[in-house]
């Protein structure tokens, strides 16, 4: 079986721009190279066990070396060289007239391969270093034949391997950092490519939508401009059938007030008078008011005309009082007004200022289920400030940015 893989892998190596996945085939091969070579040794010593050391120690440094190599590249680099230097350092101890000291070389072309172009002068210098170790022990002067010898064959060797190897490794290098740049500039360009697809798409969609909208909007405006119109209408056919009856209560009312002698015989107490005024102001108020009605199309363009004039702000303060008067005493409810003295006149309209008074104040009596409420107006920096306060529950924080919306 580790015959057929060897075959298989010699016959179709291993394919790999990684030069730790190169060095992890190499080991590979170079150990079942080993392991086999050490397994015959072991065969060939079977009748003399004593001899077997040196096979034992090369197959268990193989088959250390192909265990330990998917998950330490180095310890099974150190495992495998290790094996080989032990090797030949127990075959020259157990027959010290071998010439085992000469296959260190050997060594140091196979470690050329596996580790960096440094590290193979210090494989060289290890086994060199065991090399003496070993004439040490068998009291051999390091400078006889037999040591010198093989020392200096390792070390050049060494030299030669590192000059050989060298060139290929920075051309290996080289072409791995070729082949990475290349694959980032494809991974680049696919992501771009993608990129660019993705964004044709949502120009087409967004193309597709923006035609929807535009019709949509057509639509829309369409139908804005027909109940522009339809509202329009409805407003100047309201105004026209409210003000007539209006303006009979107003001019009743207005006789009623200033001109009571005209009903012979009938006599009016001060309360009904208070009443009668208090009914003329109210539909002189509502006439003016119906007819802002006719401006609710120049209301929406924001184009409201403003009937300004200079006006005495305690007068218009006092006809809203006068309005809601009844209602707060109907609720039993205090107003009071609190007007600075000698405020001069301004340039406001009268209908309008009144109108949002009357509305402040009947807002102001319908959440005040007791206490009452102040009109003040005072003058501040050339501004006149008028203010309405009151003891009731007010407007919640997160309402109040509604206040000046339609109905709001």
């Amino acid at each position: 079986m580790l015959a057929k893989q060897l075959w298989h892998r010699i016959a179709r190596p291993r394919e790999s721009g990684d030069l730790n996945e190169l060095r992890r085939g190499t080991i590979w091969e170079i150990s079942a190279i080993v392991f086999v070579l050490a397994w015959g040794m072991l065969i060939a010593v079977y009748e003399h066990p004593q001899y077997s050391v040196v096979p034992f120690v090369l197959g268990l440094g193989s088959l250390l070396a192909i265990g330990w190599r998917e998950r330490n590249l180095r310890l099974a680099l150190v495992c495998l060289i290790g094996a080989l230097i032990a090797a030949i350092a127990f075959q020259k101890l157990a027959f010290p007239a071998s010439a085992a000291q000469y296959f260190f070389p050997i060594v140091i072309v196979i470690a050329s391969v596996l580790v960096s172009s440094a590290n193979v002068f210090v494989v060289a210098g290890i086994a060199c270093a065991v090399l003496l170790v070993v004439a040490r022990a068998q009291n051999v002067d390091w400078l006889d034949e037999p040591v010198i010898a093989p020392v200096l064959l390792t070390l050049l060797t060494g030299c030669a391997a590192w000059i050989g190897s060298r060139q290929m490794r920075l051309a290996l290098d080289w072409m791995r950092n070729s082949y990475t740049r290349a694959n980032t500039l494809l991974s680049q360009l696919r992501n771009e490519r993608a990129s660019l697809a993705s964004t044709l798409k949502m120009l087409e969609d967004a193309y597709i939508r923006i035609e929807k909208m535009n019709y949509a909007l057509i639509e829309a405006q369409s139908a804005a401009e027909a109940a522009r119109r339809a509202k329009a209408e409805f407003a100047a056919n309201v105004s026209h059938e409210l003000r007539t009856p209006i303006n009979i209560i107003t001019g009743f009312s207005e006789t009623m007030a200033n001109a009571p002698e005209t009903y012979i015989g009938a006599t009016w107490s001060p309360e009904l008078s208070a009443d009668i005024e208090q009914i003329h102001q109210s539909s002189r108020h509502l006439a003016a008011l119906i007819d802002d009605v006719l401006d609710l199309s120049a209301l929406d363009a924001r184009k409201l005309g403003l009937t300004v004039a200079a006006t005495d702000i305690r007068a218009v303060l006092d006809d809203a009082v006068s309005v809601v008067n009844n209602l707060y005493r109907a609720k039993k409810l205090e107003l009071e007004i609190d007007v600075a003295p000698d405020l001069p006149a301004v340039q406001i309209d009268a209908v309008r200022i009144r109108q949002v008074l009357i509305n402040l104040l009947t807002n102001a009596s319908r959440f005040t289920p007791q206490g009452g409420v102040t009109l003040s107006a005072r003058l501040i920096d050339d501004t006149i400030r008028v203010a309405v306060a009151d003891t009731g529950i007010g407007i919640a924080p997160e309402d109040i940015s509604k206040v000046f919306e339609d109905f709001g």
